[in-house]
C-alpha cells in the first residue's frame, strides 16, 4: 500500500500537488494586486495545504551526499532520512526565527528511536 501511494504521488496523485498547481496558476493569472480565488482563502484549504512536518527518504545514489530541504511551513520542520544499510541518517531543518527547533526535534527523534529499539530488541541484544 505504501509503495502504491508513493507511485501515485510521484505521478501527481497527491491532493497537495493539485492544490499547489492550482495556486500557482491563480497567482500567475492574478498578477500584482489581483484577487485570490475564494478557494485559497478558505481556512480548511489553508490547513490542508500546511504541512508542519515535511519528510522524504533519500535512497540510492544520494546516501553518501545526504542533504536536506527546508520546512514547508514557517513553524515546521524538514526531515530527510536514509534507513537502508549502515547507520540511520537524518537531516533535520527548521527556520531559526520561529518556535520550531531542529535541535529539539532531533532530541525527540533520538528518544523515540531508542524507545523503539528497547521495545523491539531483547534486552541482551548488541548493536
Amino acid at each position: 500500500a505504501h509503495n502504491a501511494a508513493i507511485r501515485a504521488c510521484a505521478l501527481g496523485g497527491g491532493f497537495d500537488r493539485h492544490l499547489l498547481a492550482l495556486r500557482a496558476i491563480a497567482d500567475e493569472q492574478r498578477g500584482d494586486g489581483g484577487e485570490l480565488p475564494a478557494l485559497f482563502t478558505d481556512p480548511l484549504v489553508a490547513a490542508a495545504s500546511t504541512f508542519r512536518l515535511s519528510t522524504s527518504s533519500m535512497d540510492g545514489h544520494f546516501v553518501n551526499y545526504l542533504g536536506g530541504f527546508g520546512p514547508t511551513a514557517r513553524d515546521g520542520y524538514g526531515c530527510c532520512y536514509h534507513l537502508r544499510g549502515g547507520p540511520l541518517r537524518f537531516c533535520i531543518t527548521s527556520h531559526r526565527s520561529t518556535r520550531a527547533s531542529a535541535t529539539a526535534f532531533r532530541a525527540a527523534l533520538v528518544d523515540a528511536l531508542r524507545d523503539m529499539r528497547a521495545a523491539l530488541l531483547p534486552p541482551t541484544a548488541k548493536l
